[in-house]
């Protein structure tokens, strides 16, 4: 508690340790019920009007990393998060409980209103926002992490809405009691982790509700499930179709976790690849309407991309002359000081209240500390060029042999790209299917 009286907001984690391989595609349904069909024998109508008048909104969405101290140690959930005022937290509180133990997918004509949304929302996703779809795409063979990521938000999800859609009458049984399986593999109070952030009124009926619900849940984690990842032979070069006639250009390589101690100095080399190369000539010369050079710690990868990009091949080669802009680089300690101020200024600054109660459940899952963060911190403020370079070169040297490369654009861009490109040609597949 400590918020100012009137706005409440309550998170809460639940560890999705165990998930069985065949439940883990239909996650993106079960969170889309949360969301848009009925439950505790009300219909969608019902549990809208509830929500409206009693919450500023109801969420849930799948968090996929892993623990700040070992890269073998996974963090996947699926947060809730919900806010509500002092006067209605009780009804609100209702409504949370009602979708989390009552969830109900069995109005059948609704579902399938929501399945032909699901479609047309991946189908316009997948395109439009090709830098996503690349990007996840190219990473899926790199951790367990980008895995499920792509299972859960990229191309399986637009093969699978398409099934449900042209399948409904089959299918429509079995994805309903998957659903329902997930809402009760949910419940489970050793799953549960919890945040709050409010008024010390409504944080007393919280305490009392999660204790309640806690009493009605079983307990016991189950031991950990394959999830289907099977990592890269060879890292694939692959071009996605798409009816648009820009690109988007991505590539994705292993890179060392958070929990190595070059962490930090790679995040200050990464901003000066950013800000000092990748920009300068993805966006600025090649004109671009955006580009990006990342390094993701609790994944462990290095992802490179462009976004709404004239170029392909161009945009590959700039990727490829990273480690030699690197080892070219004149860095002094002043651009190194200003890149740690960037840096810090992104990953050290203060939780704000409309933030806080993600961020500290966040903080406690992943095992990202007060000690851990302030060690981070005091190595981060003794980077040097030379440590710099040395941590991006390794990293690099380490990752490139490892790193696939994927572009959505046009068929046509992409077979221009290939006949620029012989020795190194993309495999083309079309993300939509013509549609009967």
């Amino acid at each position: 508690p400590g918020q100012a009286p009137g706005y409440n907001k309550v998170s809460f984690d639940i560890n999705l340790q165990g998930m069985p391989e065949r439940l883990w595609p239909c996650l993106a349904r079960y969170s889309e019920a949360i969301g848009k069909l009925g439950a505790a024998g009300m219909n969608y109508e019902a549990i809208a009007h509830r929500k409206a008048a009693s919450t500023g909104g109801i969420g849930c969405g799948p968090i996929l990393m892993t623990h700040a101290t070992d890269d073998a140690r996974p963090v996947w959930s699926l947060r809730f998060s919900m806010r509500t005022l002092d006067d209605r937290i009780v009804p609100a509180l209702g409504v949370l409980h009602d979708l989390l133990f009552a969830v109900d997918p069995r109005d059948r004509d609704r579902l399938q209103d929501v399945l032909v949304q699901s479609l047309a929302h991946c189908r316009t996703g997948m395109v439009h926002h090709g830098s996503s779809t690349a990007g996840t795409h190219a990473a899926r063979g790199l951790s367990p992490e980008a895995h499920l990521e792509e299972l859960l938000h990229g191309l399986p999800q637009l093969e699978l809405a398409e099934a449900l859609a042209e399948q409904f009458d089959s299918r429509c049984e079995s994805l309903m009691a998957d659903i329902e399986g997930i809402r009760d593999l949910l419940l489970n109070r050793d799953r549960l982790t919890a945040s709050f952030t409010g008024s010390a009124s409504a944080f007393d009926s919280v305490q009392m509700a999660l204790a309640d619900w806690a009493g009605s849940m079983s307990s016991g984690l189950p031991a950990a499930a394959p999830t289907g990842f099977t990592p890269y032979d060879q890292p694939p070069c692959e071009g996605l179709a798409g009816p648009i006639q820009v690109a988007h250009c991505a590539l994705a390589m292993p890179a060392p976790h958070v929990s190595h101690p070059d962490e930090p100095l790679l995040a200050v080399a990464c901003h000066m690849v950013q800000m000092e190369y990748i920009l300068n000539e993805i966006r600025f010369k090649g004109n671009a309407y955006g580009a990006r050079f990342n390094h993701n710690p609790f994944q462990g990868q290095i992802t490179m991309g462009s976004y709404n990009d004239p170029h392909v091949t161009r945009t590959l080669d700039v990727f490829a002359g990273v480690q030699a802009f690197v080892e070219a680089a004149d860095w002094s300690q002043t651009d190194i000081d200003r890149a740690i101020i960037a840096t810090a200024k992104n990953l050290e600054r203060p939780i704000r209240p409309a933030a806080a109660t993600s961020d500290a459940l966040q903080r406690h899952v992943a095992g990202i500390t007060p000690e851990v963060r302030a060690g981070r911190f005091a190595c981060l403020k003794q980077a040097t060029p030379a440590e710099a370079k040395r941590a991006m070169l390794e990293a690099l040297t380490a990752g490139t042999p490892q790193a696939a490369t994927c572009v959505v654009a046009s068929r046509q861009k992409l077979e221009e790209a290939n006949r620029e490109r012989p020795d190194r040609p993309l495999a083309i597949s079309d993300i939509l299917r013509q549609q009967t």
